[in-house]
């Protein structure tokens, strides 16, 4: 008999409210938007992928990406970026691993990428331990979302965006992201 220990990652996604009934944006001002994700599987994740694609009534030209966020640490993007790499010592409280960070907008497919890998500095690959990892397992499943240890299975990404200036009143924007 033997347990096999996954990640498992709830998600979803915020996006602006809007103004009355129909949730109306303006297009003179950037929207916000925020990915939001969590382990609740009995391993750590070494690995997120964030995919997120753009509706054609965003403006590119206004995407500012802001944060990168994981069991605490936070990753700020340098303003203007629309591609950004860094990688993370992290502390005992990780086990010391790595974390590759890297975040990039592709423009003909109108798609947000942001990837984040733990790295065993002796290794030079993803760790192998089932604890050892960027978001730390659920302790006692079902996880408690709000729990005193969420912070460390949780994390986010987040943007903001303005539609494009020729936008028709009425237009539906939908965007959508994926997590793996």
């Amino acid at each position: 008999e033997y347990c096999v220990a996954n990640p498992v990652d709830p998600n979803d996604k915020g996006q602006p409210v809007g103004y009355g009934l129909e949730h109306f944006v303006s297009d003179a001002q950037s929207s916000f938007y925020q990915v939001n994700f969590e382990n609740i599987g009995t391993a750590a994740a070494t690995r997120v992928d964030i995919t997120d694609t753009l509706d054609t009534d965003l403006d590119l030209a206004t995407l500012e990406l802001r944060e990168i966020v994981f069991s605490g640490v936070k990753v700020e993007v340098p303003a203007g970026r629309t591609h950004y790499d860094t990688r993370l010592q992290l502390g005992p409280e990780f086990n010391n691993i790595l974390a590759d960070v890297s975040v990039d907008v592709d423009v003909p497919t109108r798609q947000i990428k942001w990837t984040i890998r733990a790295i065993d500095p002796a290794t030079g690959e993803q760790p192998v331990s089932w604890d050892v990892g960027l978001l730390a397992p659920c302790a006692s499943p079902p996880c408690d979302p709000a729990g005193t240890d969420a912070h460390k299975r949780q994390g986010y990404v987040n943007y903001v965006i303005k539609p494009m200036g020729d936008t028709p009143t009425g237009a539906l924007i939908t965007n959508s992201a994926s997590i793996v």
